[in-house]
């Protein structure tokens, strides 16, 4: 439908005029974080900006997706406006291709639900039968689409299984750990350490004399206990808020610091109570 693909370039413009600097931020700091290869920047950068749309919380706790909905119920047609208010339950997954109904259309299975889907791709790379894809599919009608892109997954069935046992072991989920399932699925190598991944945050959030100041810190704190980490943003925010306290006597609040790694000032709250221990 017409109307329906003029709301697919809609809401991303939407995004993109209001938003474009925090997703921006947040796309590098993922592409950074995970190291990711050259070759898959641009895949993981379009998943990234899709994924936050629909994920990320950035005016009054409601996402860009969410606050385009509200924009347009007024301005758009009851039938229309029907089809695109699904979109706001919008979730990435992994799906295998089925079959090729036409040169556009395939038929999908989710990888976890099984659920089927006709869906019409456009894209001057077409998926094989059987192989696995990722990404987040809205509905535009009669069929539905990957939004802004999709993702080939080349792995074995022996490789699948030992990277779905990795992101079933760390507790990730495709709603609210796209990143680190994706460079999961896509990684051809080992995760970065976490050592540098904390680091990598840090290093692309915080100012040159804090990240230079912050590095033996993270040294002693990663070396003093076995430290699982799950979320790095936490850890480079307590280091954030520790040196420009402690070390430079700076005014930030740790709801300012918290802002800046997208996590709650009670979660940064803990975490820098845990590296204070250590530390002194």
């Amino acid at each position: 439908m017409v109307e329906i693909s003029r709301h697919l370039e809609g809401l991303a413009k939407f995004a993109f005029d209001n938003f474009h600097e925090d997703m921006g931020k947040k796309t590098r700091n993922f592409i950074q974080q995970f190291n990711v290869d050259n070759e898959q920047v641009e895949t993981y950068a379009n998943l990234m900006v899709c994924w936050l749309i629909f994920h990320s919380a950035v005016q009054d706790g409601k996402t860009p997706v969410e606050l385009y909905l509200m924009e347009q119920k007024e301005k758009e047609e009851r039938q229309v406006y029907e089809v695109v208010k699904e979109w706001k339950n919008t979730t990435p997954s992994l799906y295998t291709v089925q079959e090729q109904l036409t040169r556009n259309v395939y038929k999908l299975r989710d990888y976890f639900t099984h659920q089927e889907h006709t869906v019409e791709i456009h894209s001057e790379s077409l998926p094989e039968v059987e192989l696995l894809v990722a990404g987040s599919l809205i509905a535009t009608g009669e069929h539905q689409e990957f939004y802004i892109d999709y993702a080939k997954i080349p792995v074995s069935a022996s490789d699948l299984s030992k990277k779905l046992q990795t992101i079933q072991s760390e507790q990730l989920t495709m709603k609210d750990d796209f990143p680190n399932v994706l460079h999961i699925l896509l990684s051809k190598k080992s995760a970065v350490p976490v050592n540098d991944s904390v680091l990598a945050i840090l290093k692309n959030t915080a100012s040159s004399e804090i990240y230079e100041k912050a590095i033996p810190l993270w040294d002693q704190w990663n070396n003093s206990q076995k430290l699982t980490v799950r979320k790095e943003q936490l850890f480079a925010a307590a280091l954030h808020y520790f040196v420009s306290k402690h070390l430079l006597e700076e005014g930030t609040s740790q709801a300012e610091t918290a802002a800046y790694y997208d996590i709650s000032a009670s979660s940064l709250s803990a975490k820098y109570r845990q590296l204070k221990n250590i530390i002194q």
